[in-house]
């Protein structure tokens, strides 16, 4: 991605809430960051220096679906270091955040299991291990500084820090079908529904439709992705 600026609408300056990135946005982004092309650094054109390569793109995507799957900013995620992150067995790793977020109670981790191969762009757990493989940190923040260059026909001025926060928070809710309850809980987030913190993560004008208005009542329109855990790929499932 390319900005985290703040944007306000021109009347009265309020601030305008950051897009969801939605999970076909991660699979562009990791289809991306995976061309073979794009593994050498590439000179910037409005100045010196490079940016990019193996390295880099393994690590912006790291960033990405630790975001997005546990709910952060992306300023917690760069909060992360080596000794946060605990490996429970060849498929799972645990981080645990250095700070407390909102919750009132005591730091939960965030138990990782690795995704299925079609999920590969989501899974935090694939991404993590392949930019610790080319990085080989042992100690301290795990990413460093980075910039920001190519795109991927997206509107970068839309998005901000809590987007991927926003967006994995979404994905919980329509693709996984987990309650609230359930995704506060996961995301150390105060269940006091009265508060209505979930809200603004799940609803904003400013997120794109998920269907055209004249898709509601299409029953003849394509296919979802299929669910995981129980087979179906229907829109009622």
């Amino acid at each position: 991605m390319v900005s985290l600026h703040w944007r306000k609408v021109q009347q009265g300056e309020t601030p305008q809430s950051s897009r969801a990135i939605r999970p076909e946005d991660l699979l562009k982004l990791w289809q991306e960051n995976t061309k073979p092309h794009n593994f050498q650094p590439s000179i910037l054109p409005d100045g010196p220096g490079s940016w990019g390569g193996r390295i880099t793109r393994h690590a912006l995507h790291a960033i990405y679906t630790i975001a997005f799957c546990c709910l952060l900013r992306f300023d917690e995620v760069l909060k992360i270091q080596a000794h946060d992150i605990a490996y429970l067995d060849a498929t799972t790793i645990s981080i645990t955040l250095p700070f407390c977020k909102t919750s009132q109670y005591e730091i939960e981790p965030f138990i990782l299991k690795e995704m299925p191969s079609t999920m590969t762009h989501l899974c935090p757990v694939r991404a993590l291990a392949e930019w610790l493989a080319e990085a080989r940190i042992k100690t301290g923040y795990l990413f460093r500084k980075v910039g920001a260059h190519d795109c991927i026909g997206l509107d970068p001025y839309v998005y901000g820090t809590h987007s991927f926060c926003r967006g994995g928070c979404q994905w919980l809710s329509v693709h996984l079908r987990w309650g609230l309850h359930q995704i506060c809980e996961w995301g150390g987030w105060s269940a006091e529904f009265t508060h209505l913190t979930i809200v603004k993560y799940l609803i904003s004008w400013n997120d794109t439709p998920m269907l055209r208005r004249d898709q509601f009542f299409d029953f003849s329109r394509p296919l979802t992705v299929k669910c995981h855990s129980c087979g179906r790929s229907c829109h009622c499932a």
